[in-house]
């Protein structure tokens, strides 16, 4: 039989079989809070380990008291769970404005800050993040640079390739390098993800969607997007551009022929401008039909519900088109949950579950989101909690005494 190698981390020395010990039971704990007899019973291990694990844990500053277990006493009913504010995570959310939150482990925020994005280059736009970042991370009572993940939301799609943002509505961030700009200004490494995508995020962690393995989100705000939950995990696709269904109800709506010729002038520009599904396609289409004075969603549907026969129109061919996005996604994913995020009319959900019912015998639930305009900034959040976690874990991996 070989003899187990004794350098400390190394698979088989005592420190790398501590260091399993320890990741199991506080994997254990960020499930639930626990006894050390209940850590025991779940994560298979003795109660000696599991108290040795719970003490370096504690040390390191990573998981603490918090109570005691109903209906028992003394030192065997002390219930643990993750120290909460072992680690602090960053949210930015890029649009119109820049907007930041940090939190802790838990996803309990401590500070939010919001500029106007008035910045007209790439460069401007970094060094305006960063210096919002900085300012609100001070306000939570720690250095940005003690961040444990940072992680940034924006409209468009993300290219690891190019350092850039495909299909961009802010100025530049499709410049090649742009994502390095970001970190340079941030002093740290970011991960950059949709915007929508990251609603979906947030909804699955905070909101309407808790505890759903499959479910689609549509967002309505300020345009139209989409995003996939399959099997509890976010799916992407190859490019990392799923869910990019603003065209559908417009491709049913016209000929082949149509179709190559509103594209002829640039692909699917043409034919965007017929999109009425979100907020602001709706206002459009309004606008279009002689309602210059509506000025967002909640005015359309306000004057449809007086009567007004143009922002009925309006409203029709919305509902027209959101009915046919929603049934092209529960076709496709056959989800147990359809989650909208953005403004939408009763009369509008309606129609839309009427349809859905119409078109399968087991439609998903429809229901509006839980958070709001809120969701794409706690998607950021959330989304940096797995990450967080890993790191401030691999700190209390370490043996003690090691640096």
């Amino acid at each position: 039989m070989p003899e187990q190698d004794p350098r400390p981390g190394t698979a088989g020395s005592p420190s790398f079989l501590q260091g399993l010990n320890r990741r199991a039971v506080f994997d254990e704990l960020r499930r639930t809070a626990q006894t050390r007899s209940q850590l025991a019973a779940t994560t298979g291990l003795s109660k000696p380990t599991v108290s040795g694990a719970l003490e370096h844990l504690a040390r390191a500053g990573l998981v603490r008291r918090n109570g005691s277990a109903a209906g028992r006493a003394g030192p065997a009913a002390a219930l643990y769970e993750p120290d909460p504010t072992a680690g602090f995570v960053v949210g930015i959310q890029l649009s119109s404005r820049v907007q930041v939150a940090v939190a802790d482990l838990s996803g309990t925020v401590h500070a939010r800050g919001t500029a106007a994005n008035r910045a007209r280059t790439p460069t401007t736009l970094a060094a305006a993040v960063a210096g919002l970042a900085h300012e609100t991370a001070h306000r939570a009572g720690i250095g940005f640079g003690d961040a444990s993940a940072v992680v940034v939301a924006t409209p468009g799609v993300p290219d690891p390739t190019t350092r850039s943002v495909r299909r961009a509505v802010l100025p530049g961030i499709d410049r090649p390098g742009f994502l390095d700009e970001l970190d340079t200004a941030l002093g740290t490494a970011c991960t950059v993800e949709n915007d929508v995508n990251l609603a979906a995020v947030g909804e699955h962690r905070f909101g309407a969607a808790q505890g759903v393995s499959d479910f689609v989100l549509i967002s309505m705000r300020p345009g139209l997007g989409l995003a996939a939950f399959v099997d509890g995990r976010l799916h992407r696709g190859v490019h990392g551009a799923a869910g990019e269904v603003a065209v559908v109800p417009l491709v049913a709506a016209h000929p082949l022929d149509t179709l190559v010729r509103l594209a002829a002038g640039g692909p699917g520009e043409e034919l965007m401008r017929e999109e009425a599904v979100s907020s602001a396609g709706l206002v459009r289409l309004a606008h279009r039909l002689g309602l210059p004075q509506l000025r967002g969603a909640r005015d359309v549907y306000r004057a449809a519900r007086a009567g007004d026969r143009k922002a009925l129109r309006a409203v029709r061919v919305h509902a027209h088109q959101l009915a046919l996005t929603v049934a092209a996604a529960a076709a496709v994913l056959d989800p147990a949950l359809v989650v909208i995020n953005g403004v939408l009319d009763e009369p509008v959900s309606a129609q839309v579950r009427k349809a859905l019912g119409a078109l399968d015998a087991l439609p998903p639930a429809f229901v509006t989101g839980h958070l709001g305009e809120g969701a794409v900034l706690l998607g950021a959040i959330a989304a940096a909690l797995p990450p967080a976690y890993e790191r401030v874990l691999a700190r209390g991996l370490r043996p003690a005494g090691s640096g």
